[in-house]
């Protein structure tokens, strides 16, 4: 039998009890919602309760002001990258430890010339050690040989204080870095074969020989619709002028490249296929509205961000129609409107919240004078991120730039926390791609690293896609009947042809390629006539057909005409010069007169396809890679058929 005192003292320990087991599970809450809102999930929890978006203002009030995002005060739902909550906890850990110095630098994505600029009298490994900027980008000069790329590049990761992005842009064709691995096609060529998955195997082909060069970012692929024939810096880099065959192969190039285990990056948003100013050399404009964006210019970076592509290119362009507001610019304090790159109506309200992007934004490089000239290095670096801007490419300044971004938080102007909603998207991106750090890079076999890459490269793996491209791309026009192909225009009895025309580079490579298809013909048909006749030196061997060049100026160019068998008039871009066009007109009226054998080969965009619709037969082959050239000296010769179709509309053409 229980005491009183006992009787009273077990209730008020079974009591402690209860409160111990209540407060263990209070604690255990409140830790799991503090992990939730670590990870970025939580967020969302919290704005469910309150009725909020993330940054405080009130849900289902689209249209007013109090819903219009801006850079940096975007919301939290915006800004949570998609990923695993092990992932996103990883992040905020790796967060944590950065100073502001560090989480700035991640921005960065540099070019060394300017980082030299800035600070000559230092050693470059010192100033990248010292800026630990998020990445780099190479160009030619740069990548001149396998082993030195992956020396430097190697070098470059084991000096890193944070995992360093290197990057390039190998898209092909006209934009080809690494000339010490082939030509690789264009877009263009790719989507003229009529086949998206020739776009998937080309950026799993180029993603694979990125990695063995210790490469981690490729800034490709090009998702402009280049609708405007006159756009002159897109073009051939484009898919071509239909919307929805743009997006098809924007989509198998980014599988393909994730795929091979690389990021994804397209551009130029909001679209810079119908642009007539370079935004290297000058600021363009679209005046489009915004039904005209969202039925062509947007629909291939919605099928990428549908397939998971992981950065987006801004473009610096005038789009008034979406961003009317305007700023004075700094070259001569005339008003111009604010380009895509800086506004917080493309980036942020279109981007981000409009088509549900929630990769990471990369500016075009900052260097370029469409904002060089009206901005500079330290404006265009704030209002950049303002706008929603992740990653910025090239800044011309960049410790200018960081000082910059530094007086903008000091003023209020930018806060650590919009730095930090950035950097949690580069930081998810690097560790979902296992970017390579410090530790495993000085772990790295150099020599054996250069081995694979020389391997790789000596298969030819690569470039026997490239030639099948290549050869699908070739697109027969004219006036005679295409289903009669093969069409042997130089036959092996011909003992001269003649090449016309206005650009010496063209002329050139097309005469190269024709030599050696020339010989590769005759060495085939002489081998067919060795046996038992050989022996008694009755062999007969195939013509030596020589292959000659004329520009279209020449003063002896009918004397050469009248001593070739055959014509093969050689265009590049020839549509945007009417005084050449009705030269060419002349010269095939002349040459249909002396019933001389005549084709057109136009080597660059096919345009020239237009301005030429009436000849007998004319050959578009895309660009001037060695294969773009072997292909049309094997249509040429009768050893290929030219079954491509036009990417993009050309008037009077079906």
């Amino acid at each position: 039998m229980m005491s009183r005192k006992e009787r009273h003292k077990r209730p008020i320990t079974s009591r402690n009890r209860r409160q111990v087991r209540l407060l263990f599970l209070i604690t255990g809450c409140a830790l799991g919602v503090l992990l939730l809102v670590w990870s970025g999930y939580g967020a969302h929890v919290v704005d469910w309760v309150l009725g909020t978006d993330g940054g405080g203002r009130i849900l289902h009030h689209k249209g007013t002001d109090a819903t219009q995002s801006k850079g940096s005060d975007s919301s939290l739902d915006r800004n949570t990258v998609n990923g695993s909550a092990e992932d996103n906890i990883q992040v905020e850990q790796w967060l944590q430890t950065l100073t502001l110095d560090e989480k700035i630098g991640q921005m960065f994505l540099v070019h060394l010339s300017a980082l030299t600029a800035e600070k000559p009298n230092q050693a470059l490994s010192n100033i990248l050690h010292e800026l630990a900027p998020g990445g780099v980008i190479l160009f030619k000069d740069d990548i001149k040989t396998v082993g030195q790329t992956i020396e430097d590049n190697v070098q470059m990761l084991r000096s890193s204080r944070i995992p360093l992005w290197i990057g390039v842009d190998q898209e092909g064709g006209v934009v080809n870095r690494i000339l010490f691995a082939g030509d690789w096609n264009g877009n263009m060529a790719i989507a003229a074969t009529g086949q998206p998955q020739l776009a998937k195997e080309t950026a799993f082909e180029t993603g694979s020989l990125m990695q063995l060069l210790s490469f981690n970012l490729n800034f490709a692929p090009v998702a402009d619709v280049n609708d405007d024939p006159y756009n002159p810096v897109i073009g051939l880099r484009s898919f071509g002028s239909e919307p929805k065959q743009v997006s098809a192969y924007v989509r198998a190039y980014v599988q393909g490249a994730h795929k091979s285990g690389m990021p994804a990056i397209v551009k130029h948003f909001p679209g810079h296929g119908s642009t007539r100013t370079d935004s290297h050399v000058g600021l363009p404009q679209l005046t489009y509205d915004l039904k005209r964006f969202e039925q062509v210019e947007w629909l291939p970076f919605k099928a990428a961000i549908e397939e998971g592509v992981d950065m987006i290119m801004s473009a610096h362009i005038q789009v008034p129609q979406l961003e009317p507001k305007t700023t004075s610019s700094q070259k001569d304090g005339s008003l111009i409107t604010i380009p895509a790159t800086l506004s917080s109506r493309v980036l942020t309200d279109i981007l981000r919240d409009q088509l549900h992007f929630q990769g990471a934004i990369i500016t075009d490089a900052l260097n370029m004078k469409a904002i060089a000239d009206h901005f500079g290095s330290d404006e265009a670096a704030v209002m950049s991120i303002q706008a929603g801007a992740d990653v910025l490419l090239m800044p011309p300044k960049p410790h200018q730039a960081i000082a910059a971004i530094h007086k903008a938080i000091e003023m209020g102007t930018l806060t650590e926390q919009r730095i930090d909603e950035s950097v949690r998207r580069i930081l998810h991106l690097k560790l979902k791609y296992k970017v390579t750090n410090a530790k495993q890079a000085s772990q790295l076999n150099v020599e054996q690293a250069i081995g694979k890459a020389q391997s790789f490269i000596a298969s030819n793996q690569a470039q026997g896609l490239m030639k099948r491209i290549a050869e699908q791309a070739v697109t027969r026009w004219g006036t005679e009947s295409i289903a009669n192909q093969p069409s042997m225009l130089i036959t092996s009895s011909m003992n001269q042809v003649l090449l016309v025309g206005h650009d010496s580079v063209s002329l050139e490579a097309l005469q190269r390629a024709l030599v050696a298809g020339v010989k590769e013909r005759r060495d085939a048909a002489n081998k067919e006539k060795e046996g038992p006749e050989a022996a008694n030196g009755n062999k007969k061997r195939s013509v030596e057909t020589e292959v000659q060049v004329s520009k279209l100026e020449d003063t002896g160019l009918s004397d050469a005409i009248r001593a070739a068998d055959a014509v093969v008039i050689v265009t590049n871009d020839v549509y945007r010069q009417p005084r050449r066009i009705r030269l060419l007109e002349k010269l095939i009226a002349q040459l249909e007169q002396l019933k001389k054998p005549v084709a057109v080969v136009a080597v660059g965009l096919p345009y020239d396809a237009q301005a030429l619709a009436n000849i007998p037969i004319g050959y578009v082959i895309y660009g001037l890679t060695d294969s773009n050239v072997r292909a049309a000296a094997r249509v040429l010769l009768g050893r290929a058929a030219a079954l491509g179709q036009f990417p993009v509309a050309i008037a009077g053409l079906p």
